[in-house]
């Protein structure tokens, strides 16, 4: 059985959307029901979300994920 690996967004530019959205990373966060420290961790490239957690800012953020991982789209 073949593993697909799926390609993860990049960092900044899940910082630019959020800051572009016009939301606080506390709210953000709040939103999907994680840590705001988890959320800044995902923006420095400490962390990744799953692809569940990337549609889910996509949707908050009003992007689509595409737009959110690089060579997606």
């Amino acid at each position: 059985m073949e593993l697909i690996v799926a390609p993860m967004p990049n960092p900044r530019i899940l910082a630019w959307a959020r800051q572009e959205s016009g939301h606080a990373a506390d709210r953000v966060a709040a939103r999907l029901r994680v840590d705001a420290g988890r959320l800044r961790a995902w923006e420095t490239g400490a962390r990744q979300p799953t692809l569940r957690q990337v549609g889910q800012l996509a949707r908050f953020y009003k992007a689509e994920p595409p737009g959110l991982v690089p060579g997606s789209g």
